[in-house]
Parts: structure tokens; sequence; C-alpha cells
């Protein structure tokens, strides 16, 4: 038996060999699955009305959209709906209404749980209307029954911990007040989770140019402080500080002018919280309100 022979049958040259075939078929079923699925997203249009009833059977609400379209991302297909409409049963939510949505399914988990699993939600262009009563304390319009949401708030609270990212962009606030005219601003918000990890980005921004931006990285939920472990950065550019008092939960006496920024960093573990804060002004004006 000759050395060539030998190496031939040698147990690491037929792992190798068969290694190489493995990745081949794999690369071939990767091929097969981005061709499938792109000639199946590519026809969902003509699919609308059983695809969104499909996906109503699975909501606590009623989804419609004027248009439904697909495309795959990388390996993941995506469905996007345009004029989207959410429809809550009874009458305690209004409905709200989107320029356009976006929902990323999970293959894997889709496979392994027979049914649509999101890993990507984009919502874009949904307005918010805040009423705010003379205590300061802030409601959302549409949702004005307390304690009757239709199963909404747990469905969220089951729905969000699964979900690798949810966008919001382009999104449009207005805040009535009782005793001024209503004050709109633009929102965007991205909240993303890597395991337990959570991040939050937010900006929003009034016409003015008065804005503040927002991030949270750590554990937990970087909405409820009791359960939040990490760092929080927020930062508020006041181009016009006069105005940016109109935002205020509470009505300050003290009139204010000029440009003003506040930086805040927060970072909050093992019980203890550290806080670092910095300010800086231009031509500032600062008087008490009863002159």
């Amino acid at each position: 038996m000759n050395a060539a022979a030998v190496t031939r049958s040698s147990p690491f040259h037929v792992l190798a060999g068969a290694l190489w075939r493995l990745l081949v078929a794999g690369v071939v079923l990767l091929a097969l699955y981005v061709a499938a699925g792109r000639a199946l997203m590519g026809n969902v249009s003509a699919l609308q009305p059983q695809l969104l009833a499909a996906l109503n059977e699975r909501l606590p609400f009623t989804l419609s959209a004027s248009s439904v379209s697909g495309r795959m991302e990388a390996f993941s297909p995506e469905l996007v709906f345009t004029d989207l409409r959410l429809a809550f049963p009874g009458e305690a939510i209004e409905p709200v209404q989107l320029a356009r949505g976006s929902l990323r399914l999970a293959p894997l988990r889709s496979l392994l749980t027979r049914s649509p699993q999101a890993s990507f939600v984009t919502l874009s262009g949904l307005s918010v209307e805040l009423d705010q009563d003379e205590a300061g304390h802030l409601r959302l319009r549409g949702f004005g029954v307390p304690g009757d949401d239709g199963g909404l708030r747990d469905w969220l609270a089951s729905f969000l911990p699964r979900v690798r990212a949810l966008v919001l962009e382009d999104n449009r606030v207005l805040l009535h007040r009782p005793d001024a005219q209503g004050r709109r601003a633009r929102l965007d918000l991205t909240l993303r989770r890597s395991g337990s990890a959570r991040t939050l980005d937010a900006r929003i921004e009034t016409a003015v140019g008065n804005a503040a931006t927002l991030h949270a990285e750590g554990i937990g939920n970087p909405l409820s402080p009791a359960t939040w472990r990490g760092d929080v950065f927020l930062a508020l550019e006041a181009e016009r500080l006069e105005r940016l008092f109109d935002w205020l939960p509470v009505t300050v006496p003290v009139r204010a002018a000029g440009r003003a920024g506040v930086q805040l960093w927060l970072q909050q573990a093992g019980g203890r919280s550290d806080l670092r804060l910095s300010l800086a002004g231009d031509n500032l004006l600062l008087e008490g309100g009863g002159g």
C-alpha cells in the first residue's frame, strides 16, 4: 500500500471531504431558499386578503391596509403595509392611522412555533395626541377609558420582549393643554434587544428647534427605572428657551429667553445611581414671573 492511498483513506481526509460536501449542499440550499423567498414575497400583493385575515386571527385588533407588499431583507422575509389602520374592539380606543409599517419575520422561530414571529417592526407616520390636565398629567387621546384596553396592554407586554427591534420614525406628537395652544413635535424612537440587554434611542424635536435626545443602554426595561440597570444619557437643546417651558408638565413661575443646553448622564447599577449634569447657555435671560 503506497503513501498516497493511505493519505486518501485517512480519517481526516474523509472528514474533510464530508465537510466540503456539507458546505456545498448548504450553499445550494441557501440559494434555493433565497430564490423561493423572493418569488413568494413578490406575489404577496395577490394574497393580501388572505394574509390580512391570517394576521387578524392572531392580533387583539383589526389590521387593514391599502396595499401589502413583500421583500427579502438578507435572509428574512419582510411584509410592508401602506396606509395602515389599526381598529380596536369596543369604543375604549380610537382607530390608529399610520402612513407605513413593516414586519420582518424570524424564519427559524416561525417554523418552530408554527406561527408568524416578528424580529423587526417599523412604524412610520404615526400621529399621537396628548391631553395634559391642570395637574400636569398626560393622557393619550383616544385611550380615554382607564383599565379598558381590550387586552392590548397584555398583548404588548408579551409581544415586545420577542422582538429584536421596534422602530418608530417620522411620527407627530400634538400636545393639548387647557391654558395654551396645541404644541407640535416630531418623535423618533428605536428600542433594540440583544439577549437580556436593551437599548433605547429617542429624539423629539419641536418646530422652533428645541430638541431632546435620549440614549439608554443596559439590562432590564429602560422605560421602568425600578428594573433598569445601565447607563442613560439625555441631551436637551433649546434654541428658544421660552418655548421649551410650554412642554413642561407644570407651570413654572419664571420667564426665560435665550439658548440653553443640558446634558445628563445617569449610571445605575447594584442599587446605586450616579448622576452627572452639564449646563450651558447663550444670551440667557431669567426673571421671576412676577416681574
